[in-house]
């Protein structure tokens, strides 16, 4: 089912935010929406809230590409480019899969 494969992701969520890095809280508070949406079973919600951290990573990147702030760092830390990389290649692969048809 498609929630088995989002608890794929449970693991860096909890590296991400039990880690002794202190991590923006912008992206903090993003990640915990993501982990509890998933704690609730709720997927409409962990897709909101995975597009919302998708969205909310690539335009600060844009925002500040050159500058090493604290967000960057935070965004550039082992754990949080693995949810990154599991998002990105979830949502790739969800935009790309057939469409169910209708009968």
């Amino acid at each position: 089912s498609p929630l088995s494969e989002r608890k794929q992701i449970k693991d860096a969520l909890h590296t991400f935010l039990t880690s002794s890095t202190h991590h923006h809280k912008h992206l903090t508070s993003r990640v915990r929406s993501l982990q509890t949406a998933l704690e609730k079973g709720d997927t409409e919600q962990f897709d909101t809230q995975a597009k919302e951290l998708l969205h909310f990573t690539s335009s600060s990147r844009n925002a500040t590409p050159n500058k090493k702030t604290g967000l960057i760092q935070s965004m550039d830390d082992p754990s949080m480019q693995d949810i990154m990389d599991f998002l990105q290649d979830f949502y790739e692969k969800v935009a790309s899969a057939p469409p169910c048809q209708v009968h």
